[in-house]
């Protein structure tokens, strides 16, 4: 195998299948819009209410300058925090590729931080990845992202199943 043609792994795989079925690899890359997708995720599961307290943000830029929104989320606090950001923002090649990258590296760290082998940090990686797959056909809302589809499962209870099937108690705190 060579660095140039690296063989992709299973949840890698799931990943492109997702964001071509998605038709998100169309859209192209939104520097400011992949910054807030990371700046979310990173969000969850935190008091949200502190953090906009603590940061002085405005509600009205929830929805990037446009009419203001109420709802108190992780998705909302993260487009708040990029509304400086001007929408067509862009990077160099290097710099989105790096970015990315980083950001790939520093979450299989924090898997494996948590006590998860290699083997088991993929198959997280793919639980989550397969739960997207679900998202393939939801409504795209205002900035391109993609929206969770009635009835949608997220990959919270396979996580928990897993954990539990080798020993872990998936309630515990960290």
């Amino acid at each position: 195998m060579s660095p140039a043609n690296p063989i992709p792994s299973t949840s890698s795989a799931i990943i492109f299948q997702f964001n071509d079925k998605a038709r998100l690899l169309r859209q192209g890359f939104n520097a400011r819009l992949e910054a807030s997708f990371q700046i979310e995720e990173a969000l969850e599961g935190f008091d949200l209410e502190s953090v906009v307290e603590h940061h002085e943000l405005n509600p009205v830029n929830f929805g990037y300058g446009g009419a203001p929104h109420q709802e108190m989320s992780a998705k909302n606090i993260s487009r708040a925090i990029l509304a400086g950001v001007h929408p067509k923002a862009s990077l160099s090649l290097v710099e989105a590729i790096d970015k990315a990258a980083d950001a790939i590296v520093f979450a299989y760290g924090s898997l494996y931080k948590l006590g998860l082998s290699v083997q088991q940090a993929e198959d997280m990686v793919a639980i989550v990845a397969d739960s997207v797959m679900d998202k393939v056909s939801a409504p795209v809302d205002e900035h391109g992202k993609l929206t969770k589809p009635e009835g949608f499962v997220g990959p919270e209870e396979r996580i928990a199943e897993y954990l539990r099937d080798i020993g872990v108690d998936p309630e515990q705190k960290v």
